[in-house]
């Protein structure tokens, strides 16, 4: 085989590198395992990007700037424990005989003490919360775009 033959294969015969479908969700999964185990400024986004087989620019495309994607990772995770109480409420309020006002509260704070509340990323993800709130002038801010 000749050098053009093997470069003509190279280029044309080869199969393409995978694509990854969904970068916006690769992003987010990583940039949460990094900002819990590194923090904020532990982490950069090469890191993230190399780890999550992405690049700086998907970055700046789905979430602006590095700030923008640790909102949407913490976003992502309260918008999780919202839906599990969300879920809870609904449940408690479908039940027969109809749950009492007492029982409805009971269960909802006690679900505040629940499992994900008490794992080793929850305790890492809330010292995130209070670290960055502790820097700005009000927590109204950080929900303000860039």
């Amino acid at each position: 085989m000749t050098s053009l033959q093997t470069m003509f294969k190279t280029l044309f015969m080869s199969k393409p590198a995978p694509i990854n479908t969904d970068t916006r969700s690769a992003l987010l999964e990583c940039a949460e395992r990094l900002f819990l185990t590194k923090g904020y400024a532990g982490v950069s986004i090469r890191q993230i990007t190399r780890e999550s087989g992405t690049n700086v620019a998907s970055v700046n495309y789905h979430f602006n700037d590095k700030m923008g994607l640790f909102r949407e990772v913490l976003a992502t995770r309260l918008d999780q424990i919202t839906d599990e109480k969300l879920t809870l409420l609904k449940a408690l309020t479908q039940q027969q005989p109809a749950a009492s006002l007492e029982e409805v509260l009971r269960a909802y704070t006690r679900s505040f003490f629940d499992s994900h509340l008490f794992s080793a990323d929850s305790d890492r993800l809330m010292q995130i919360i209070y670290r960055k709130w502790a820097r700005m002038p009000s927590p109204e801010t950080w929900w303000q775009p860039a």
